[in-house]
């Protein structure tokens, strides 16, 4: 017995000598460790991938976009043509960092990485890229400079985006003498009437002739009656700060007027600088044989940004990049 207790000693302690040294168990321990950055190397997407290397190298921005992963990424997504737009723009910054921003979230764990910059070429504006890490994602906004301060988005098809909410339609507002609308005079154009509904007003804008805005409007005209029908007065009543701008040299007749190019350039740069924008259009009618009376005003209100994004319209409707 004493025999059987004496070898099983002799194995345990051969078996206890033979196991890893610190020195083998460390090795095992950085291998371990190795494979699991190498496992998780290998299952990242190929655009983190690059990205990461790109924000250590920080190449150019025109670099940037010929990289083939990240052209590829975006014409699968936005087609050849918005990828085209994209190099047009960003060539000229052959010399510019691209400085590639990683975000991380609220945990502190990567979330997406951004590249964003203004470009000052045939057009002006901002791109923004961005790459959302846990969707494998790619998005790319191009916003371009429709009038000062004034930015609109670029769809993948070249058109412009309306602004989200925003109140302004296509209108046909010329008719021919059967009453059937002319195809080649659209607007865009926002409509309101006065506080008792016997009167109305479109703010409207016609392509091929921006720079001047026109107001069909339905006023307390008399042409039936009388022979003189004249628009004494157009005012604009900025309900945000109180001025009252007095408009001039506009060309009316009982149906619409045509404002100057100074009265026109007011109004767009009212509707573009404030989504809250509120003002009243004031009128002042007379209809008359011999002597005028003191004339019938009419106010139209255009509150709360109704008529806010008047440029982004124009291009929203009328016109496209590629």
């Amino acid at each position: 017995m004493k025999a059987i207790y004496y070898t099983s000693f002799i194995l345990l302690l051969f078996m206890i000598s033979c196991g890893p040294t610190a020195k083998e168990k460390e090795e095992m321990r950085q291998q371990a460790i190795q494979d699991s950055i190498a496992l998780v190397e290998a299952s990242k997407p190929a655009i983190l991938k690059i990205l990461e290397n790109i924000e250590k190298e920080n190449p150019s921005i025109a670099d940037f976009f010929v990289i083939p992963e990240i052209a590829n990424s975006i014409k699968n997504k936005y087609g050849e043509n918005y990828y085209s737009f994209l190099q047009q723009q960003t060539k000229p910054y052959n010399n510019t960092p691209s400085k590639v921003e990683r975000r991380d979230n609220f945990y502190g764990e990567a979330e997406m990485y951004i590249l964003s910059f203004k470009f000052e070429t045939k057009y002006s504006g901002v791109i923004q890229f961005q790459y959302h890490i846990n969707e494998d994602a790619v998005d790319v906004f191009t916003n371009l400079k429709v009038a000062n301060d004034c930015y609109s988005l670029l769809n993948s098809d070249g058109t412009f985006a309306l602004n989200e909410g925003s109140k302004w339609e296509g209108q046909y507002l010329e008719f021919d003498e059967f009453g059937d609308p002319i195809k080649d005079k659209p607007f865009i154009a926002i409509h309101n009437s006065d506080i008792n509904g016997y009167n109305s007003t479109y703010i409207a804008v016609m392509k091929g002739d921006e720079n001047h805005i026109r107001f069909y409007y339905s006023l307390p005209w008399h042409p039936a009656y009388f022979s003189h029908n004249e628009l004494n007065s157009i005012s604009i009543k900025n309900k945000q700060d109180g001025s009252i701008r007095e408009l001039s040299n506009y060309q009316y007749d009982t149906r619409h007027c045509v404002l100057s190019e100074e009265d026109s350039r007011y109004i767009r740069e009212l509707c573009d600088n404030n989504p809250q924008v509120s003002f009243s259009v004031r009128f002042v009618v007379t209809s008359y044989d011999l002597f005028p009376d003191g004339g019938e005003a009419v106010v139209i209100d255009f509150e709360d940004g109704v008529a806010f994004g008047l440029s982004n319209a124009v291009n929203a409707y009328f016109y496209r990049v590629f």
